[in-house]
């Protein structure tokens, strides 16, 4: 008779995930993960061709916990397009490991925010209905506020800076109020 399986695909993608809420990215294998779960690394083998389509699904299963992050701030804010930013920002400061993993990695082109993050139809649709733009505008409107809401982020994940809720608050305000009144002057009128 085959042994029993103890340990599915969902154990080994939520152990990888802790694994990597702890230590990084960097602290996953097979002897970790097998740890965490108190088996074998045949299992993980069984349920995965590689160690690299673990990281993959954890990954992925980390940006379905930032994706419910940002959708949860979004209804909180009642500027629901700050919501967004606010709840980026929150996120790293309360993961800063997942943070790291999902938008701090080393990249050669430029991402697909579409593809690459499963917010940004909410932030885009939020943001045309919020100050009337098209979708191209919003699009550009978005990149410019988002390079100022990443680099907060940074540096809450990495405790570089540490800001209040109402630091925060304030600076992505003001933020949203230059970049808008630029894009008035730059454009004619929203």
């Amino acid at each position: 008779m085959p042994p029993k399986i103890r340990f599915g695909r969902e154990d080994i993608v939520s152990a990888a995930l802790e694994i990597i809420r702890e230590q990084g990215i960097e602290g996953v294998n097979a002897r970790a993960v097998a740890a965490r779960l108190g088996c074998s690394t045949q299992p993980l083998f069984r349920e995965f061709e590689s160690m690299e389509h673990i990281k993959e699904e954890a990954a992925r299963l980390a940006m379905e916990l930032y994706a419910r992050h940002v959708a949860e701030g979004a209804a909180r804010e009642p500027i629901s397009y700050k919501g967004t930013g606010l709840a980026y920002i929150d996120f790293a400061r309360r993961e800063p490991q997942l943070f790291k993993m999902l938008f701090m990695s080393n990249r050669v082109s430029r991402p697909v925010p579409e593809i690459e993050d499963p917010s940004y139809e909410l932030v885009i649709s939020t943001l045309m209905e919020r100050i009337s733009l098209s979708r191209e505008q919003a699009e550009e409107f978005h990149l410019k506020m988002w390079i100022f809401v990443h680099g907060l982020a940074v540096m809450t994940a990495t405790k570089y800076m540490d800001f209040t809720d109402e630091e925060l608050s304030a600076m992505l305000s003001s933020q949203f109020m230059a970049q808008k009144a630029l894009y008035e002057n730059k454009n004619g009128s929203l």
